[in-house]
């Protein structure tokens, strides 16, 4: 089952997300049921902090989260590919990756029909790199790129040289080395094989949006957790501020009718007024 929380800033989601993950801690002291809210990487101390702080204030006999985890979703590769087992590849740090897409410009330069002299350029390789990882995230592929064709030639050129390298940066990039977007799609392959969640609870609190990547990691999530709670700023009301987050509610929405996960909608802004 995937439950979604909406509430506009101030609607009381945060609280009631620390109250229910608390109460699911305490119920479950000494029981294997495991549970995970998932934060932003800048979120971790502070929810961690107000999990600790909501139970002194409740003077809760056991404190602590016993077993049960904050994460963001780079932690969680790290303790997915601790537990299960990495790619027997080179995991590739800026520097490395910088330096394996500087040669494939340096191999292709002669093919190139908009970036002819980028190679020189370390500040532009860097943006074509984090291009590059963005388009991975989204599971946007070298193909989709070739397929794109418009009326602005000068486009037309960009697109072709950003699929070439991008092919070209996969391709040596598989033989032997793999960056975070690998080790993502490792980490989904040992989820889905060894059935990480099932009977899992989990709650994901203070996301806008989320990636291809992270949509699937959610997918499989929905389909072997008892629960999964994910809370929006968004009072589903279609008015614009709350433009990302609808689209982020739909595409749940869309994975979950996918998969016949049946969907609760809870609105706390409606409660309030």
């Amino acid at each position: 089952m995937l439950r979604i929380v909406l509430g506009r800033s101030g609607s009381g989601k945060s609280e009631k997300r620390i109250t229910e993950f608390n109460a699911y801690m305490q119920k479950n002291i000494g029981v294997n049921k495991s549970s995970f809210l998932f934060v932003p990487e800048q979120y971790n101390m502070l929810t961690e902090r107000r999990l600790l702080e909501y139970q002194l204030k409740e003077d809760f006999k056991v404190k602590g989260l016993m077993g049960h985890e904050v994460l963001n979703f780079k932690r969680f590769v790290h303790r997915i590919l601790s537990t299960y087992g990495k790619a027997n590849s080179v995991l590739l740090n800026e520097c490395g990756r910088i330096m394996l897409l500087t040669s494939v410009l340096n191999k292709h330069k002669k093919d190139m029909l908009y970036y002819t002299s980028i190679s020189e350029k370390s500040g532009e390789i860097r943006k074509l790199l984090s291009l590059i990882d963005e388009m991975a995230k989204y599971g946007i592929t070298p193909e989709k790129l070739e397929s794109i064709i418009t009326d602005n030639k000068y486009f037309n050129k960009k697109l072709h040289d950003i699929s070439l390298v991008y092919k070209a940066y996969e391709q040596l990039k598989s033989n032997k080395y793999r960056d975070d977007n690998d080790s993502f799609n490792v980490m989904l392959k040992h989820v889905s094989e060894n059935k990480f969640f099932q009977g899992k609870y989990v709650c994901i609190e203070s996301f806008t949006g989320f990636t291809s990547q992270e949509l699937e990691l959610i997918r499989l999530m929905i389909l072997q957790c008892s629960s999964v709670t994910i809370t929006l700023n968004n009072d589903n009301s279609g008015e614009s501020p709350f433009a990302c987050t609808s689209k982020t509610l739909k595409a749940l929405q869309t994975i979950s009718e996918n998969n016949n996960v049946d969907v609760i909608i809870e609105n706390l802004s409606s409660d309030r007024s």
